[in-house]
C-alpha cells in the first residue's frame, strides 16, 4: 500500500513537488530544532529553579500542581513545551505573582515569537527555493522534450525539400520552401519565427561549400558517405549558390534561447579561426 501510496504521488506533479519541497526543507530545519531544543532546556532550568523550588513563592512550598508541572527539568521541559504549543492553562498558578508573570513574557517572547518565527520563515524561504528549482528543471526537462519533437518535424520537412538528400539547401530550394504555403506554415508553426526571421536565419548560416567540409548527414552510422549523398554534396561544390545544412539550422534553434557562457565564447573563437582558414585556402588556389 505504500508503494501505491509514492505511485499515486508520483502520478500527480504538484503533489509530488509539494511532497519534494517539504522533504528538501527538513534539511534546513534541524538547525532550528536544536536551537528550540536549547531554549527549551536552559528555560527548564530556570523555571525548575525559580518555579519548582518555590523561589517566585518568597521561599515556600509551591502548590502540589505546579510541583507536578515545574518539579524537575524533564516536568518543565514538558510544561514548556506545552506553552510553546499554546496551552496556557498549564501556567495559570504561576501567574499568581509578578516574578512568574515576568517569566512567562519573557519565555512566550523567546520561544513562541523568535524561534517558531525563525522556523517558518525558514521552512518558507527553503520551499520557495526548492520550488524554483525544481520549477527550473521540469522547465528544462519540457524545454528538450519540445526541441526533440521540433528537430523531427524539420527533419521530415527539410528532407522533404531536400530532394537529392545533400544534407543541405539552397537557395532555390529555400525559396521552394517559402512559396509552398503548407510547407511554409509548418516551419513558422515548428521554429516560432515569422517569414522576415527566417529568411534573416537562412542569410546568417548560409555558405558556400568546399570540398573538404562535408556535413555529418552525408554519412551513415559506420562511418562511409552515402554514395547519393556524396554525388549531391559533389554537386553543390560547383554551385555558386550559397546552401544552409539543415543540422546547423536546427542546433542553432536549440542553442538560440542558451545564455552566452564561456564555452559559447569559445565555440565562437573556434569557427572564426575556421572561416580564416577557409578564406587562407581560398587565396592560396587563387
Amino acid at each position: 500500500r505504500i508503494l501505491r501510496l509514492v505511485r499515486l504521488l508520483r502520478a500527480v506533479p504538484p503533489l509530488y513537488r509539494l511532497l519534494f519541497c517539504i522533504m528538501a526543507s527538513l534539511k534546513s530545519m534541524q538547525w532550528v530544532l536544536m536551537l528550540a531544543l536549547v531554549t527549551l532546556y536552559g528555560a527548564s532550568i530556570c523555571w525548575t529553579s525559580l518555579v519548582g523550588k518555590g523561589m517566585v513563592y518568597g521561599g515556600e512550598t509551591p502548590p502540589d500542581e505546579v510541583l507536578d508541572a515545574f518539579g524537575s527539568v524533564p516536568k518543565s521541559i514538558f510544561s514548556l513545551f506545552r506553552l510553546m504549543s499554546g496551552d496556557t492553562s498549564i501556567i495559570e498558578l504561576s501567574c499568581s505573582t509578578v516574578v512568574g508573570k515576568l517569566l512567562i513574557v519573557i519565555f512566550v517572547v523567546l520561544a513562541n515569537w523568535s524561534i517558531l518565527a525563525i522556523l517558518t520563515s525558514v521552512v518558507s524561504d527553503n520551499m520557495i527555493a526548492t520550488a524554483a528549482v525544481v520549477a527550473q528543471e521540469d522547465e528544462r526537462k519540457q524545454r528538450e522534450l519540445d526541441h526533440e519533437e521540433r528537430v523531427i518535424r524539420l527533419q521530415k520537412l527539410f528532407r522533404a525539400v531536400d530532394t537529392d538528400d545533400s544534407g543541405a539547401i539552397s537557395y532555390q530550394e529555400w525559396l521552394k520552401l517559402l512559396a509552398d504555403e503548407t510547407l511554409f506554415r509548418e516551419l513558422e508553426d515548428a521554429t516560432a519565427l515569422g517569414h522576415e526571421d527566417l529568411s534573416e536565419l537562412f542569410r546568417c548560416l548560409a555558405v558556400k561549400p568546399l570540398r573538404d567540409e562535408v556535413p555529418a548527414s552525408t554519412f551513415f552510422s559506420t562511418g562511409s558517405r552515402s554514395p547519393k549523398a556524396a554525388r549531391s554534396f559533389s554537386r553543390l561544390e560547383h554551385v555558386e549558390e550559397r546552401i544552409m545544412y539543415y543540422e546547423t539550422f536546427i542546433e542553432h534553434l536549440h542553442d538560440e534561447s542558451l545564455p552566452a557562457d564561456k564555452r559559447s565564447e569559445l565555440k565562437l573563437m573556434a569557427r572564426l579561426g575556421a572561416l580564416e582558414e577557409r578564406i587562407s585556402r581560398r587565396l592560396n588556389r587563387l
